[in-house]
């Protein structure tokens, strides 16, 4: 029997065949990231909490994120405000969830968002541009950050460490700190767009943890929102960041929500007993 095809059908079937293709390397791309995650989590469930107790009942806490030192859209000004703040309020420590420098080949038209390229270029312009902290900024990388890992195999959060002897790095996307013997602070930097609803990250995430693996306080970073809940028996905040709104987020659309957190933490032997919060926003003009 022969068959016969039209024109239009024969444009058709290349069309099958052609999505066919390119929903077998859509399959094969998301193996190799469930693969990725999968060790991740498997690293991230080996990591023991950092002990890092503090006297006095009170311990205060600076916070910032998404410093994307290197981007055009950097903000130097903001920066230098929020670590002046903490160092006249005298935090006990000061936390960076992530993505301390704008890395590279993140989405398409990135490099045109890119001020300082490369990343001993954004190591160094961290380095030398990052107010000095007087008590200490511990920090995690985010995926801006670990675009370099993943590129070149170079570990920035290293490299910022080594030459900075007023912070420490604690590793790639999630930290725990145990600041006192009953409360414990997470930091994460998690992959993923924008909710429609604020809160729905934040709600996500803190139903993703264990009975056993739960923090007190869960520091957000990487999605440029402010937010606040608390939720089972977690205070769950997304912080700010200190970056101005992207082309790439103007696409989306998204806002970015710029500022900084200073935690007032109350401890007792039950946990926290007490949280006063001060948000920081910062509106551009």
């Amino acid at each position: 029997m022969k068959y016969e095809l039209d024109r239009e059908g024969y444009e058709e079937k290349v069309k099958e065949i052609k999505d066919d293709s390119t929903l077998e390397k859509i399959i094969k791309n998301l193996e190799k990231e469930k693969e990725i995650l999968n060790r991740q989590v498997q690293d991230l469930s080996k990591r023991q909490p950092l002990q890092q107790h503090f006297s006095g009942k009170r311990i205060r806490i600076g916070i910032i994120s998404d410093t994307h030192k290197g981007s055009l859209y950097a903000n130097q000004n903001l920066e230098d405000s929020l670590i002046n703040y903490f160092n006249k309020s005298k935090v006990d420590v000061v936390y960076h969830v992530g993505d301390l420098v704008d890395g590279e080949k993140m989405y398409r038209g990135h490099e045109y968002e890119i001020e300082i390229p490369g990343a001993d270029a954004q190591v160094n312009h961290f380095v030398e541009t990052f107010p000095k902290v007087n008590s200490k900024m511990y920090f995690i990388i985010g995926n801006h950050d670990r675009s370099f890992w993943k590129n070149a195999g170079v570990d920035v959060g290293k490299q910022i460490a080594e030459h900075r002897d007023d912070m420490e790095y604690l590793g790639q996307d999630q930290a725990t700190i145990e600041i006192s013997s009953n409360t414990k602070i997470m930091l994460i930097h998690p992959d993923g767009g924008t909710a429609y609803a604020v809160s729905y990250k934040s709600q996500k995430l803190i139903e993703s943890f264990s009975g056993g693996e739960k923090p007190n306080i869960m520091l957000c970073g990487h999605f440029h929102k402010y937010d606040h809940i608390f939720y089972r028996n977690i205070h769950g905040f997304q912080v700010p960041t200190t970056c101005s709104q992207t082309p790439f987020m103007k696409r989306k659309p998204t806002p970015a929500i710029m500022g900084g957190l200073m935690l007032d933490v109350y401890t007792n032997k039950k946990g926290i007993d007490k949280l006063k919060i001060e948000y920081l926003p910062y509106y551009e003009t």
